[in-house]
Formats: C-alpha cells, structure tokens, sequence
C-alpha cells in the first residue's frame, strides 16, 4: 500500500528540519519587523551616531542624529546628541536651537538644562542662565555643577557678593573637584581679593595636579598681577602637564615677547611647529607672536592673555 501523498511539501520533512524551517521563517518576519519599525529603527542610529561621536566622527554622527530625527521629530536625546557634536564643530548657535528643542521636550532633564544654561550665558543671557539654574537646583539642591553656573551668572549679572557665596557652596558640595575651586579663585580675582584668589587656584592644582587647567588660570593670574616670573613658571608647568595643548605656548610666547625676551619667545614658537607638526592651531601662536613683537619694537602695550571664565565656551548671540 502506498504511503498517502504530503498536501504540502514540508509534510514531508523531517521534524527537526522541519522546526529549524520554521524558526528561520519566524526570525526572518521578526527581523523584517524590526526593520521597519520606527522606534527600533531610531534607536539605532543613535547608537550609531554615538559611535561616531565617540570615535571623534562628528560629521558623521550629524548625519545618524539627522535620521533618527526623520523618524521622530520629538526624539529629545538625538536632538541633545546632536547639540553636543554642533558643539564639538563650533556651531554654537545650531547647538543652542537643539539644546532649546531638547529642554523643551525633556524639561526635567537636567543635563540638557545645564548645557543649554551655559550656552545662554555665553550667548549674553545671564538671567535666563540663573533661572535655569535655579530650575535645575529646584530638582536637586546637591548640584555642584549648578550651583557654579549660578554662580557664574550672578557674576555676569554684576551680583558678586551672591557670586562669591554660591561659588563657595559649589566647593563645599564637592570638595573633590579641582574645576569648582578654580571657578572660586576667579571670582575672587574679579573681586581684587588677591590672597584668597591664589589659594583657591593653588587648591585647584594640587586636586588635579597632572592637568593643565589649574597651572594656565594661575599663570594668567600672576600675569595679570604683574608677576612675570611666576607667570613663566606655570605656564612651563602646563607645558609639562599637557604637551599637546597650544595656548599654554601661545600664552607663554606672547609673554616672553611682552617681556622683551624675543629669543625665549621664538623658540617657544619653534617648538610648538616642530612637537606639533599635525596641528594647524600650532601656526596661528606663531603670527600671535609676531604681531606682539611689532608691537614693542613700535612701543605699543604688548597685548596679554587675558583671564576668561569659564572657559571653552564662545562669545555669540543666542
């Protein structure tokens, strides 16, 4: 007797081919699936444009933030990944428009709050900086990082008793950290308390004394206070701490020139264009350098390097 006919061609497997048939069927429809569902779908390009943002590719993660937005226009972390690459790239006022889209989105978000406060601060809005500020501290009081931006945007706002107080608070929350001891001491600078200025930035150096930070803003302060020789010591300092770092040359050339050490300077030049051949920000020191000793021989005021805080961030409007 003949073996009835398979209605269908499987039938006639196997049951462990025929569940790996069925398997594979299944894993092909979920992948499909997956494909083309958006919310996936978005989560991996920012995954991917984090990638490229941590591989330093910032063109690139633009471009992965760019699409996980064409999926979902009200995607707050693409819109704040991509602020922070326009940042990277110096497109400040593009970085502001993404921040501000962020916050409006995510408002609790204190990360992205702090960012888009400091861009108001560089962008000539201390008060909506303040507010933010305070907002940020509404949600979490122990916020050293805000409590310096708050301090910052009293200074801004000419308030600088309320900046000093809030400046110490910051180091009294986190004494650990080198970045709000330095906030202190510019404050105090820019109240002429030069004693108490000098501890707080040598407080800084020994919390992080491998970095470069600490040792630049003392030396922009020696230099500031007519204090040259101790001036070329920490610039040498932050040479040392950060070989890879141009403006401590600049900044040391240009006071060498300011000083009238030509030759000091010009090494100092040469050294920058020899130890950083790859670096085009190593050739504009040198015409900074230049242009400083024309100056003297012309018996200008040599410029100086001129003590900015807080640091990294541009001057453009918001």
């Amino acid at each position: 007797m003949k073996a009835p006919r398979a209605l269908f061609p499987f039938q006639a497997c196997e049951p462990g081919p025929l569940r790996k048939l069925i398997f594979l069927v299944f894993l092909a429809v979920a992948v499909c699936g997956c494909r083309k569902d958006p919310a996936v779908q978005k989560r991996k390009f920012l995954e991917q444009g984090n990638a490229s943002f941590a591989a330093a590719k910032y063109p690139e993660a633009l471009i992965f933030y760019g699409r996980a937005l064409q999926l979902d226009t009200k995607f707050a972390e693409a819109h704040y990944r991509m602020a922070l690459t326009q940042m990277k790239l110096g497109s400040w006022s593009s970085a502001y428009r993404e921040l501000s889209r962020a916050a409006e989105l995510e408002p609790e978000n204190s990360a992205v709050q702090q960012e888009l406060a400091e861009l108001e601060l560089a962008g000539g809005k201390p008060q909506q900086a303040k507010d933010r500020a305070l907002l940020i501290l509404g949600q979490n009081p122990k916020n050293a990082d805000a409590k310096m931006l708050l301090s910052n945007a009293d200074a801004a706002l000419g308030h600088m008793t309320e900046a000093l107080e809030e400046a110490k608070q910051a180091t009294a929350m986190a004494p650990e950290r080198s970045v709000l001891f330095l906030n202190l001491g510019h404050i105090q600078a820019r109240m002429n308390d030069v004693r108490a200025a000098e501890e707080s930035f040598k407080k800084a150096q020994s919390l992080d004394p491998h970095s470069a930070a600490p040792h630049i803003a003392l030396a922009r302060f020696y230099e500031q206070n007519q204090r040259s020789a101790d001036s070329e010591r920490e610039f040498q300092a932050a040479i040392e701490a950060a070989p890879k770092d141009v403006s401590a040359r600049a900044a040391l050339a240009a006071l060498y020139f300011s000083e009238g050490q030509e030759s000091e300077a010009e090494q100092v030049l040469i050294a920058a264009k020899q130890q950083l051949p790859s670096d085009p920000a190593a050739y504009p020191i040198s015409a900074a350098g230049n242009t400083a000793k024309r100056c003297r021989n012309s018996r200008c005021s040599p410029p100086r390097t001129p003590m900015t805080w807080p640091p990294g961030r541009p001057t453009f409007s918001c």
